[in-house]
């Protein structure tokens, strides 16, 4: 019924998106992107190998559509603009690698988006929300002949002062991170000459503490992403970039989102590089990061919980901590870990993680002796209690013990 309703109706659509009448146009934008979510919903998780099939039928006009609204994207008209990008939004939702051939096209019209003073700031979002998802959704070396157009465009947008526009420019420069460098073995693209830039405008938002949380958030997520990709190339940012996220770890509004951040500096092959600086923080900033994980550890929220163990269990196993990163361990995260046991909701990857973080705990030589693990457990896990505790936790515990 779908595939009848597409073939009749898109060609047809396609070819109106051409109206003069720009309320006529924005119907005809508007019936589009419908018909393209109903395409999505139903045809989710199938293959495009069905001749008959809306999702196949739909990329054989991705090249008309493609020419189409791009015409759009040259007429004078604001609202026509919007109304293109959002077309081509949802396109790349409901194909998501659908326009690897036509991005040469379309990078002249979002520079202009973003560039033309006579833009609004609606349109610099959709475009850049646009621009968001297609970096996401293709190979990031159909990009690399169009980062400098790309590039010098977002990172301006960064500094814009309507705090929504600026929000979304820092989600496309964290997708630009992953397509300028997206294997720290190399990818053959020279990304040198954007680390910087990149590096400098986030940190000039994370720094200013004058500015919307939605603002303040997607910053420090994108600084997470750029040391953790760049990290080897930032030897004289990083002392002083990392007692900064440090810093805002300990501010109840950014602690969940500077969490995050850390897990992904923790996550990346360049972890010992970036180590190297650890010292730079000091132990009284460590065990800022430790007090504000401990706080985040319970079964309300699992997958918080989790991030905040495997952080845990990165900073024990990192042989340049010192005794007293240990020490704080102990004292305010292992009895929250020995709470969550008895926990019927501790599944997936928050039990994983706690797992991972007695067997950290044990071997650390930074942490517990034996004997004290035994005087722990027998505290914290009398015999009476064991059958109630989570079975798939406990029994690899025992065995650690």
């Amino acid at each position: 019924m779908l595939s009848k309703l597409y073939d009749e109706a898109c060609p047809k659509l396609i070819g109106r998106f051409k109206k003069r009448e720009e309320n006529v146009k924005m119907d005809v934008f508007n019936t589009f992107i419908e018909l393209l979510r109903q395409i999505g919903n139903v045809t989710k998780g199938q293959i495009d190998a069905n001749e008959t099939s809306p999702r196949w039928l739909l990329k054989q006009e991705v090249s008309k559509i493609v020419k189409s609204i791009n015409r759009q994207l040259h007429e004078k008209s604001i609202k026509t603009k919007v109304g293109a990008f959002s077309v081509l939004k949802e396109l790349v939702v409901v194909l998501p690698d659908c326009l690897a051939d036509h991005i040469g096209s379309l990078i002249p019209r979002i520079e202009k988006a973003l560039n033309d003073k006579s833009s609004t700031s609606n349109l610099k979002i959709e475009a850049l929300v646009f621009t968001r998802l297609v970096l996401s959704s293709h190979s990031p070396d159909v990009f690399h002949p169009y980062i400098k157009a790309l590039s010098a465009p977002v990172i301006s947008a960064v500094g814009e002062r309507y705090y929504k526009v600026t929000a979304e420019a820092l989600r496309v420069c964290g997708e630009l991170v992953r397509v300028v460098r997206p294997s720290i073995e190399g990818s053959g693209f020279d990304f040198r000459s954007y680390v910087h830039p990149i590096y400098n405008d986030i940190m000039s938002r994370i720094i200013n503490q004058d500015q919307d949380q939605e603002v303040k958030e997607c910053a420090i997520s994108c600084i997470g992403l750029i040391v953790s990709t760049f990290g080897d190339h930032l030897n004289e940012e990083l002392p002083a970039c990392l007692p900064v996220l440090v810093e805002r770890m300990g501010n109840e509004i950014t602690s969940p989102i500077a969490v995050k951040a850390f897990a992904v500096i923790a996550a990346s092959p360049l972890l010992g590089w970036i180590f190297a600086y650890g010292d730079k923080i000091g132990s009284s900033a460590y065990e800022v990061i430790i007090v504000e994980l401990s706080g985040l550890i319970s079964d309300s929220d699992l997958h918080m919980t989790a991030i905040a163990l495997e952080l845990c269990c990165t900073l024990m196993s990192d042989k340049r901590s010192s005794p007293s990163v240990g020490l704080a361990v102990r004292n305010k995260v292992l009895s929250k870990a020995l709470t969550l046991i008895k926990s019927s909701l501790l599944q997936g990857q928050a039990l994983l993680a706690l797992q991972n973080f007695f067997a950290a705990l044990v071997y650390s030589t930074n942490t517990i002796s034996a004997n004290e693990i035994d005087e722990l457990c027998d505290e914290w896990v009398p015999e009476p209690l064991i059958p109630s505790l989570n079975e798939e936790l406990y029994a690899p515990l025992v065995l650690e013990k």
